[in-house]
C-alpha cells in the first residue's frame, strides 16, 4: 500500500480501521465531522465544513502534510456540508460526488429565490415578527453562501447503489427529513454507516421545511428512520458531536421528542384556533430571536398533524391557523 501520509496531523482521529475523523470548527453548531476513508490511491473525504478561513487553514494544513484527497462524497446539500465542495474541485482538482436529489437542491438555490419563499413560509405561520432577527439571521446566512452551489458535480449517485469510499464499497440509502436530499452510506461487511444528520447522538435533528417542494418532511423523517431498522450497525458516524452504537435507541429518543411535543401542540388547541407562532411561543417558553428551531419544528409538526387527519387548518388575512380535530389525541 502506498505510504498516504508524510507525517500524522494532530487534527485526525482514527475511529474504525482506515477511517479518520477529523472536526471542523462552525459557527452555531460548533462543529462538523467530516470523515477520511484510505484507499490506494488516497482519501475519500465525506463532507467538507462550511467554507470559512478557520476551515481553509485546517484543510490547507492537512493537504500541506501530504495527504493526498482522491475524491469528495457529500451527504447532502447544506452549507456546513458542502461549504468547500468547490474548493475542492477548483483548487485542488478533486472530483466532487453528491445525489441526484442533491444536485436538483443545489440548482433550487442557485435561483436566489430561498429568502422569498422563506420570508412568505414564515410570515403565513405568524412567525416572522415574532423570532424575526433569528429567521433573518439564518436567510441572510443562507444567501451569504451562495457561492457553494456554484458548480457542476463530477458525478451522481442515487439510493440503492453502490461507491466506493476508500478500499470499500457502501450502500447508498436515501433519508429524506432534515433535508429532502439526506443520504447515509453503508458498509455491509462492518456493519457501519456514514449517518450524517440523519440520527445525531446529543440531539434531535432538525426537520426542515425549505422549498416549495417539500410538503411533509416530518412523514418522511419518519419513513427515513424506519428504513434504519433494515439495517444492523454496529458503528454510526455522524455529522455532528460524538460517533456512538445504539442507532435504535436514538430512534426512540428523536421519535418519542417529536410525540412529546405534538401532544403539547393539541393540548394548546383544545380550546381554540391558534397559529404555529403563537403555540411556538406557548410551547416552547424561552424561545425568543433564537428561534428559528422551534418556529420551524412547530410548523413541520402542524403540517404532520393535519395530514394524519388530527389538526385542521385554514388561511385566514394570510395567516394560517390550526384547529384541533375532535377527538384527535396524540396516541
Amino acid at each position: 500500500m502506498l505510504d498516504l501520509m508524510k507525517k500524522s496531523p494532530p487534527i485526525l482521529k482514527e475511529v474504525a480501521k482506515d477511517i479518520y475523523l477529523i472536526s471542523i470548527p462552525i459557527p452555531v453548531m460548533e462543529q462538523i465531522n467530516c470523515y477520511l476513508f484510505r484507499g490506494e490511491k488516497g482519501f475519500t473525504l465525506i463532507d467538507t465544513g462550511l467554507y470559512t478561513s478557520e476551515g481553509m487553514a485546517i484543510w490547507e494544513d492537512l493537504i500541506s502534510s501530504g495527504i493526498k484527497i482522491e475524491k469528495v462524497v457529500l451527504t447532502h446539500f447544506h452549507i456546513d456540508h458542502i461549504g468547500f465542495a468547490r474548493w475542492f474541485q477548483e483548487k485542488q482538482q478533486v472530483p466532487v460526488f453528491i445525489s441526484s436529489h442533491g444536485y436538483e437542491e443545489m440548482k433550487k438555490r442557485r435561483k436566489g429565490d430561498y429568502s422569498d419563499w422563506a420570508i412568505e413560509l414564515f410570515q403565513e405561520h405568524d412567525g416572522l415578527q415574532l423570532f424575526k432577527t433569528a429567521i433573518e439571521e439564518q436567510i441572510a446566512i443562507e444567501e451569504q453562501m451562495m457561492y457553494a452551489y456554484e458548480f457542476e458535480p463530477d458525478g451522481l449517485f442515487d439510493e440503492n447503489q453502490y461507491i466506493l469510499l476508500g478500499n470499500e464499497i457502501y450502500e447508498t440509502i436515501w433519508t429524506p427529513g432534515h433535508s429532502a436530499d439526506h443520504f447515509c452510506f453503508y458498509n455491509h461487511e462492518r456493519q457501519l454507516m456514514v449517518i450524517g444528520d440523519h440520527i445525531v447522538e446529543h440531539f434531535s435533528p432538525l426537520i426542515l421545511l425549505e422549498s416549495s417542494t417539500d410538503l411533509n418532511p416530518l412523514m418522511s423523517y419518519y419513513d427515513s428512520l424506519e428504513k434504519m431498522k433494515d439495517y444492523s450497525i454496529n458503528l454510526a458516524l455522524p455529522g455532528h458531536g460524538n460517533l456512538f452504537e445504539n442507532v435504535n435507541k436514538r430512534i426512540e429518543d428523536i421519535q418519542s421528542g417529536h410525540h412529546y411535543r405534538m401532544k403539547q401542540i393539541l393540548e394548546s388547541l383544545k380550546d381554540e384556533e391558534k397559529t404555529a407562532g403563537q403555540m411556538t411561543q406557548e410551547i416552547y417558553k424561552n424561545a425568543s430571536n433564537i428561534a428559528f428551531g422551534p418556529i420551524m419544528s412547530t410548523i413541520i409538526r402542524c403540517i404532520y398533524l393535519e395530514s394524519i387527519g388530527k389538526l385542521q387548518s385554514e388561511c385566514i388575512n394570510g395567516k394560517r391557523l390550526y384547529k384541533k380535530v375532535d377527538g384527535a389525541s396524540a396516541k
